[in-house]
């Protein structure tokens, strides 16, 4: 199977080279830039095509990596193609790797004969150069037409990875908790960093002070669950020393602090079910109201 990719950036190099250390055929890559599509046939030992159409033309399976707010873009441009008859879309497997977007992106695939899907690595891809050893670990998230997904899903499989299969109308809740692990998980961290400036610290001996506390919660956290990994003042049921917090925390800091304390209560509740949290709703809804008068 000839599989080919439109969008020769991080993600899109990252996965054609893996494919291609796992002896699959990877034809190569058309790109808004041809010195990136070249950039990446070259790390892919494949080919680079002046045109999306002539990718499409050569290759069984295509994946589209470009960013989101282009695969609709990209689509059209191929339904147009076939439509002109400069191109068969006609058992075209065609899958874009966004997280966020579903496969109903891909309007009117039946009408031209293509399957569709989508394909997400849960993976935050780092160096360009390397990036295709860390796939190895990514679980991804499909969904698709059925006929897409009797393709895809068994040669993500055989290259070693977990795979789920989602409902479409779940990706944006799928990517949401993406979102919240990846990138919203940096907001409560770099907070404390700055907390920790406001007592003396430089920013990299903050970051440096508190990246084992931090490590060790994470580790706990995936052997234990997040009950198990609970500690500080919310485990304790200690509401004195959260009214200690919000006493020097600005407005922000206390909105945040006041939302995320409310989540924890809810998982401390599952590791102590007979420990009452009385009067804790009080004061958080009492200093959010605070911050709204601000």
């Amino acid at each position: 199977m000839n599989i080919g990719f439109i969008g020769a950036g991080k993600a899109g190099t990252a996965l054609g080279r893996y494919l291609v250390d796992h002896n699959h055929t990877v034809v190569g890559y058309a790109s808004a830039s041809y010195t990136s599509a070249q950039s990446a046939a070259s790390f892919t030992q494949s080919s680079a095509f002046a045109s999306n159409i002539e990718l499409v033309q050569a290759s069984d399976l295509v994946f589209i990596t470009t960013p989101d707010g282009v695969i609709s873009s990209v689509w059209h441009e191929l339904l147009d193609a076939h439509h002109a008859g400069s191109l068969s879309l006609t058992s075209k497997l065609v899958f874009h790797c966004s997280g966020c977007c579903s496969s109903k992106v891909f309007v009117n695939a039946h009408d031209v004969g293509a399957w569709v899907g989508s394909a997400h690595p849960l993976l935050a891809f780092g160096n360009k150069e390397t990036a295709h050893v860390q796939v190895a670990s990514a679980h991804f998230s499909v969904e698709g037409d059925a006929r897409a997904l009797e393709v895809v899903v068994p040669l993500l499989k055989s290259l070693g990875n977990t795979v789920h299969v989602l409902n479409a109308a779940d990706k944006n809740r799928y990517h949401a908790a993406a979102v919240f692990a990846s990138n919203l998980v940096l907001a409560p961290l770099d907070t404390a960093v700055k907390l920790l400036e406001q007592c003396g610290f430089s920013e990299v001996d903050a970051r440096a002070a508190l990246k084992p506390l931090v490590c060790e919660n994470i580790e706990n956290f995936f052997h234990l669950g997040a009950p198990g990994a609970l500690t500080g003042p919310v485990e304790r049921a200690d509401l004195s020393t959260v009214e200690n917090h919000l006493q020097v925390l600005d407005s922000n800091q206390t909105a945040l602090y006041c939302v995320l304390t409310q989540i924890l209560i809810e998982i401390a509740k599952q590791k102590h079910p007979n420990r009452t949290y009385e009067g804790w709703t009080e004061v958080l809804d009492k200093e959010k109201e605070n911050y709204k008068c601000r």
